[in-house]
This record gives C-alpha cells, structure tokens and sequence, in this order.
C-alpha cells in the first residue's frame, strides 16, 4: 500500500503543475480544490480495497483506472470554444434534454472533444512515426518531400476515387446553384461562382505514397464537365486548367490546405474577366502591378497545427506582392470575422461587391477589393442563400461572388 501512495502523490503532484501551467487565477484555485477532492476519495477507495483484499493487481487497476479518470475530469476544457491545435471549432454543451434526440451523439461529441489532456494525448500520438505516415484516419496525411494534406472526413476516399461523384450527387449540386440563381435573380443581384480545387487535385504528385487512385475521371474534372454542360450561360468558374498550366510557381502552401497568393491570383484573371462582362469599368490588376516577392510561410500551416506539432517551423517561399505599397493589400483584414464590410477603392460608380465564402476567399479576396465600391463577407460554410437573406438584402450588393472549395460540394 506504501508503494501504492507514493504512486497517487506523485501522479497529484504532476496534475498540480498541469493545473498551474494550464489555468489562471479563480480557474486554478476551484481546480486544485477539486483534485484534493478526488484523489483524497481516490485514496479511501483503494485503503478499503486493501483491507478486504490483498490482491495487489486489483488495487494496480483500480488506481490507474482511477487516476486516468481523475486526469479526464480535472482537467476537462470546459471554457474555450476553439481548438488551437487542431484548428477547428469545438462541440459544445446540448441542451439539458436527455430526451431529445440528439442529446446522446451531442454530449458524446462534447466530452470527446473537451476531455482532460486531449491535446496532449494528439500531441503523443502525432510524434509516432507509423501514425504519422501511415494512419488513414488522421485528419492530416503526410504526403512525401514535406506535403501535408487535409484529410478531415476521410478525403483520401474522395482523392482516390472510392467516394464518386454519381447521378444523385451532381443532382444535389445543380439544385444548390440553381437555388441560389433564383435568390439572386429575384432580388436583381448578379452572381459569379468560383470552385476553387483541393490541393490534392492541383498536386497530386505529392500525396501520401501509400494511396493509390482507381482508374477513371477525377472528381473535380467530372464536376467541372458537368457544371460547364447544365450552366453553359451562367458564370461558373472551375480553374483547373489554368491553375495546372500555372505550376512552374508553387500554387498551394506546402503545409496548410489553401491556396496561395500565386494560386488565387491565377484563379483571380478568370473571375476578373467575368466581373468586366458584366462592369466595363470595373477595375482589374494588370499584371505590371504584381512582382514576385518573398514571403514567410509562417501563419500558413493549419495542417501542422493539426497533427499538433509544437515547435512550428517558418520557411521562406516565393509568392506575389503588391510593386507599389498602398495599392493592393494582400492581407484578408477580417479574416476571423464572420460577416463585415467597408468602402473600398473602386470609386462610387463602381459594384458593391458582397463575398459569400469558405477560408479559400482569405487569398483572393484583396485581388477583388481593387475594383469595387465597397465590399462586404460572410464566411460560410453553408450553401443556402435563402438561409442569409437578411443580411444578404441589408448590404444591397450589385454583385454577389460565391467561393466554395471542392471538398464540400460533395459533401
């Protein structure tokens, strides 16, 4: 039993030092209040299972499985919202209703998400090299020479050919456009889609070596095909050529899941053709306002983040910048703002441009603010007009652009 308490002390010591590292303040002291709680019950639960046995293996499981426990409650995230480390959102608490019918997945969803340590058991989990490289039901795959790709939702299935655009799918595509055709139509506002492609459609020499693709069309190109056939006069864009003809320059950062400025750029000419058709005097970038310039690569490694390394590295790669400063910006300003909108420098006679988009808008959006009077955003992943009408028809816009990236059209 000696050894047994000197176990308990030491694993109460570790957690104080968690407790300190991890909280502050009211947080620390409710916390350290709580351990002392629970492993001083901790402590009376195993004397009794001392005294009416002397089995040392019952006692051995009951504090690990105790002690494990403990660990999970203690330090349970019950505060943020946002996962750093893994870059996404966290569940959050249902309602109270154990009967409604969700409760059961939502609070499953919610513990997972917030249990005690989870950060630190990714962390364990990223540094093992066969999880790491061969695991396909990590939400980064490594890919060879240092590419990472997303694989959150197990995309390696829509990369390989497995999950396939058929019928139905393209069906539920034609009519989420068409919806939104009607939207805007009605409410004489004129539209121009742009579907940006996955990384690993633009570089799938890249991707992890272990998975092969099947035989046939890619998903992208049986989207483009189809889209180009049912809407040959609206203004749909799926740059896959351009962006394929584009690679002598690195079009996607190396070890996040977007874009770059060169790729959005490349993408930016055709939507800028398509924005002139319908304003004349729109104003585009012509390309001697555009150089190659340097660029750290440092804030652009959500993948990295993902597999929950610590000690991100910065790399140097080339990209395109603005040759005269004040001209173009090419920072998204309100990148983490769910909906904004400002005056811009197209001049009072030019399009009031609102943006309905995912995170690939990041990169093209300063391209498209040149030309417009004023511009706005509402970043969604949704795919419903009718579900933002409201904030839709209170900025009045003369042209909405809609980006979504390919991954989730077909999901």
């Amino acid at each position: 039993m000696k050894k047994i308490s000197l176990l308990l002390i030491i694993c109460f010591i570790i957690n104080i030092i968690t407790v300190f590292s991890l909280n502050k303040d009211l947080n620390r002291l409710v916390i350290i209040c709580v351990s002392v709680l629970i492993y001083a019950a901790l402590y009376i639960i195993l004397l009794k299972i001392h005294k009416k046995t002397n089995q040392i293996n019952n006692i051995i499981f009951f504090t690990f499985l105790i002690i494990i426990t403990a660990q999970g409650i203690i330090s349970f995230n019950y505060k943020n919202t946002v996962s750093s480390g893994e870059n996404r959102v966290l569940a959050l608490l249902p309602s109270v209703n154990p009967f409604h019918e969700n409760f059961a997945k939502k609070m499953d969803a919610y513990i997972n998400d917030r249990i005690g340590l989870r950060g630190e058991a990714i962390k364990i989990y990223s540094s093992i090299p066969y999880m790491n490289d061969y695991n396909i039901q990590n939400k980064v795959l490594k890919g060879v020479d240092g590419w990472l790709y997303l694989n959150d939702g197990n995309n390696y299935l829509y990369y390989q050919g497995v999950k396939k655009y058929n019928k139905e799918k393209l069906e539920e595509v034609r009519n989420s456009i068409e919806k939104n055709i009607e939207f805007c139509e009605k409410n004489n506002i004129s539209l121009i889609t742009i579907i940006p492609p996955d990384k690993a459609t633009i570089y799938p020499e890249y991707y992890n070596k272990y998975i092969k693709k099947l035989s046939g069309k890619e998903n992208y190109i049986i989207l483009k095909e189809y889209i180009e056939k049912t809407f040959k006069d609206k203004k749909i864009i799926v740059p896959y050529n351009e962006l394929t003809k584009a690679k002598e320059n690195l079009l996607y950062f190396v070890k996040d899941s977007h874009w770059n400025s060169y790729g959005a750029y490349t993408a930016y000419k055709l939507l800028e053709s398509s924005i002139k058709e319908i304003y004349p005097s729109y104003k585009t970038i012509d390309a001697d306002e555009i150089i190659k310039c340097d660029r750290s690569d440092y804030t652009h490694n959500d993948l990295e983040k993902m597999l929950g390394i610590i000690n991100i590295t910065s790399n140097t790669v080339q990209d395109i910048c603005p040759k005269e400063k004040g001209i173009l910006d090419l920072r998204y300003e309100n990148a983490h703002q769910t909906i904004w909108w400002k005056k811009s420098y197209g001049g009072d006679n030019a399009p009031k441009i609102l943006l309905i988009h995912d995170s690939f808008m990041v990169e093209l959006a300063p391209f498209i603010e040149k030309g417009a009077s004023q511009i706005g955003s509402i970043w969604t992943y949704g795919n419903d007009f009718n579900s933002l009408s409201d904030i839709i028809l209170s900025f009045k816009p003369d042209l909405i652009i809609w980006e979504r990236v390919e991954r989730l059209w077909f999901e």
